[in-house]
């Protein structure tokens, strides 16, 4: 396959890391491998045929493990740059060429079941909502249970107003959920990744914070692959008494990671305390108006559990990430 000595065909164990790679299904590898093998055995490098062959996407691959290609997916390069951490595993990789002669970057050929099940799939923003002072507010007693259960039942109202996304409240804190998908032409599938429409949603939780337990709250904020796809955002049992977030651990223990980061930050004057902790390819994926000012006030690195060595979270004000977005963008459905 790729017989040719201006082709480097790379097995799995020493595919290039580290550049950018086209991601394609192997559908379309037998054109695509006579279309190349032309191009180079007569040198026509004005050819813009190899480019015009099937679909792909751009990644770049971070790791190899004995098992995975961990990489980074552009799931979205048109509308906001969009990056997320996927795995791509031994038996789903099919071939990896590339020819410098030609300016050709490494392409990657991997299943095109994997390839189908990657564009079709759910994914997942993850937010995890703290209430600033609810221990000092049990401590001098002014918290009560009627209190609480308003709470409650601000919050149920408003899970009512967001059917698209899962709540689950501990009283001082809350875990949020939706999903989104890739855009896919072949099946006309929209792109349906809104991380803006979070904020709208952590905006209104701030507010039932104040009005009902006179308590701010901070957020941290987090986006990926999500193992349970195709399932609803929450699962019940019938018995009532047994709740899933049919999720992984993985990206809560990712907010957590964020969140146990930011403070001990804290605690060292390293940074101030924030609003919100946004982690770094949620934050990239965001459109801000490039005329507003605002958004981030300071970038900060923590060690993430699935991202590689080190990760950035954003600290922010909410009300400078919201003034900074484009115009409507939190009205946007998820």
């Amino acid at each position: 396959m790729f017989d040719h000595e201006d082709l480097y065909s790379h097995r799995f164990d020493s595919v290039p890391k580290g550049i950018q790679c086209r991601l394609m299904t192997d559908q379309f590898l037998s054109e695509f491998e006579s279309t190349l093998l032309n191009m180079v055995t007569t040198e026509d490098e004005q050819s813009h045929a190899i480019y015009e062959i099937g679909y792909g996407s751009n990644l770049v691959v971070n790791e190899i493990t004995d098992h995975t290609l961990d990489v980074s997916w552009y799931a979205d390069a048109m509308e906001r740059f969009h990056e997320v951490t996927i795995s791509i595993p031994r038996d789903s990789f099919i071939a990896c060429v590339e020819c410098p002669k030609f300016s050709l970057i490494p392409y990657i050929f991997v299943s095109d079941d994997w390839h189908e099940n990657l564009l079709t799939r759910e994914y997942s923003i993850f937010c995890l909502i703290d209430a600033v002072g609810f221990k000092e507010k049990i401590k001098n007693g002014s918290l009560s249970r009627e209190l609480l259960i308003s709470l409650r039942d601000e919050l149920d109202t408003l899970a009512a107003e967001y059917p698209n996304f899962s709540f689950v409240s501990f009283a001082d804190s809350l875990i949020l959920k939706t999903y989104w998908k890739p855009g896919y032409f072949v099946i006309n599938q929209p792109p349906t990744y809104r991380p803006e429409s979070m904020f709208k949603v952590i905006e209104k939780i701030r507010q039932i914070y104040k009005n009902v337990i006179d308590l701010d709250i901070y957020a941290v904020l987090t986006q990926g692959s999500n193992e349970y796809y195709g399932d609803n955002l929450l699962h019940i049992s019938k018995t009532k008494n047994h709740v899933s977030m049919n999720s992984l651990g993985v990206p809560f223990a990712e907010l957590l990671a964020i969140e146990t980061t930011a403070k001990k930050s804290i605690k060292s004057h390293a940074h101030p305390p924030s609003e919100l902790y946004i982690d770094g390819q949620y934050f990239n994926s965001i459109k801000f108006n490039y005329k507003a000012k605002g958004g981030a006030s300071s970038v900060h690195e923590y060690t993430p559990i699935m991202k590689g060595d080190v990760s950035n979270y954003y600290c922010a004000s909410l009300d400078s990430i919201m003034s900074a977005l484009e115009e409507n963008d939190t009205n946007k459905p998820v």
